[in-house]
């Protein structure tokens, strides 16, 4: 089902991240990240994206539109950037088998990182079943 409002797929968002943030590379090297350069680099490559790929909904008669530059969109980018992110360091942490003390790729590390890498995938799928499951009128 496509959605038609955003116009991407997680490749795509996966793609976005690496083009736009050059903390990816730092963070999947092991290097040091400051975690406030970190945070607003995302917020700022979300809006990008936003700006980017998103279209905007209106509804004339109620005087409402859904659009980037509004929060709504530059969340839902940003936390699209996040998750995709996250997973990507993950993903290359346990690909390249990621140790301090061994030879890379250490497989006893490796074992353990590709475990970390379904756990959060399994937490984003679980986030989102319980996100679908809640009707429209349920209290908040």
């Amino acid at each position: 089902m496509e959605n038609r409002v955003m116009k991407i797929v997680p490749a795509d968002v996966s793609d976005f991240a690496k083009e736009v943030d050059s903390t990816l590379k730092l963070s999947s090297s092991g290097e040091s990240v400051n975690l406030g350069q970190f945070g607003g680099s995302t917020v700022a490559a979300g809006q990008g994206m936003a700006r980017k790929r998103m279209q905007p909904v209106s509804i004339q008669s109620c005087n409402i539109i859904f659009r980037a530059g509004g929060i709504e969109y530059d969340e839902w980018a940003t936390a699209l950037l996040l998750m995709a992110r996250s997973a990507e360091f993950l993903r290359r942490k346990a690909r390249d088998g990621q140790c301090y003390n061994h030879e890379q790729p250490c497989m006893t590390a490796r074992e353990e990182e590709v475990g970390v890498y379904r756990d959060c995938l399994d937490s984003f799928q679980t986030l989102l079943n319980e996100l679908k499951s809640k009707d429209i009128n349920d209290p908040d």
